[in-house]
């Protein structure tokens, strides 16, 4: 029994209409080309070469908004702004949002850090910023000091005994 199949013509933009997959699924109606299209990428997106893709493509699009971002933040932080209450009426002289986070971080830096239960304390965010940093790199550098040091004790230990045993050896071979 022989089967002839005859296409005239066909082209990518010729509609097919919707249909059920191989497995069941519904698949809607579209383009040939949407078909291929969607067909290439269900295989590619289960090969090994996605991920480094998807990953190169993610930092791609990063890129391209940062630099596209870029210029409108520099007019932004240099041209002016004016200063205005909560009914858009002016308050004060035109600044730049570059003055308005500086005088922010200054205000952050020397508010005073709220204590637990209301107490009030004498350190600022700053200083206790500081406080923070400094007490996380000498545990740090404290920590490999004293690895050091227990390397060294095992180490001492290991030799004292291990001379220790030769020792008792001899002693016990020189009694013999």
């Amino acid at each position: 029994m022989d089967i002839n199949v005859s296409v005239e013509s066909i082209d990518l933009g010729d509609y097919i209409d919707g249909h059920r997959d191989e497995d069941g699924d519904y698949v809607p109606g579209g383009t040939l080309a949407d078909a291929i299209a969607h067909k290439l990428v269900e295989k590619f997106s289960r090969s090994d070469l996605y991920d480094g893709f998807r990953d190169r493509v993610q930092r791609i699009r990063d890129e391209e908004i940062r630099a596209q971002l870029a210029p409108a933040i520099t007019e932004a932080l240099a041209n002016p702004i004016r200063r205005t209450n909560s009914y858009g009426e002016q308050t004060g002289p035109d600044t730049t949002l570059r003055e308005v986070i500086v005088d922010e971080a200054r205000k952050w830096m020397n508010t005073k850090q709220e204590q637990r239960y209301g107490d009030r304390s004498t350190t600022t965010n700053l200083q206790a910023m500081i406080r923070t940093a400094v007490e996380d790199t000498f545990k740090a550098e404290l920590a490999d000091a004293v690895k050091e040091a227990r390397e060294a004790v095992v180490t001492g230990l290991g030799t004292t005994v291990a001379e220790m045993v030769a020792d008792t050896v001899r002693q016990a071979l020189a009694k013999r």
